[in-house]
């Protein structure tokens, strides 16, 4: 198996890093010094992300039959691993969606018009509540679900949205540029 590792949080300047292979083990050591105190603060997200820390991660594994398989060593690693938890999100639209929608865009032919009635919607009517510990922060919620509690994060809020705008005939594109 092939590990790599990024460091985060403030003062990563204080980690000193070593690295040393006995019996075709490979053993990496972090040590600290110095570091000054956490300061909390109430109004800013949890400690963890401002923490100094080390986030290990599987680049690749040797199989029983001698073959590497890349596993986290890229973002198309990345992107086939997240695909399977979102894969199954938005199957169906579901009936108050299409009211709520239908009920925006009816008598609309404009779709720069249709867009603008559902995002207004959505940021009127869908309370932004922050989801961050564990796969809550990478997974959104069924628009379906989202609609029916009325909060939902980033996420969940783009789930609704491209449900809503799908429904309604207009295109809903995300693209990165890596």
């Amino acid at each position: 198996m092939s590990i790599k590792y990024i460091i985060k949080g403030i003062n990563k300047d204080k980690i000193q890093f070593t690295s040393e292979t006995k019996k075709g083990e490979i053993t990496y050591t972090f040590k600290v010094s110095n570091l000054p105190k956490e300061m909390m603060y109430a109004d800013a997200p949890d400690n963890s992300y401002y923490s100094l820390h080390v986030i290990f991660f599987i680049d690749s594994y040797r199989t029983e039959k001698g073959n590497t398989v890349k596993y986290m060593s890229s973002l198309d690693d990345l992107y086939h691993l997240n695909w399977n938890f979102v894969k199954d999100v938005n199957q169906q639209t579901g009936t108050e969606i299409k009211r709520i929608t239908d009920s925006l865009v009816n008598g609309i032919s404009s779709t720069e018009e249709r867009v603008k009635r559902i995002y207004q919607w959505v940021q009127k009517n869908i309370k932004y509540v922050a989801f961050e510990e564990g796969m809550e922060g990478f997974v959104p919620r069924d628009a379906n679900l989202v609609c029916s509690r009325r909060f939902g994060d980033c996420k969940d809020m783009s789930s609704i949205l491209t449900m809503m705008l799908k429904h309604a005939g207009a295109t809903a594109l995300f693209h990165l540029d890596w």
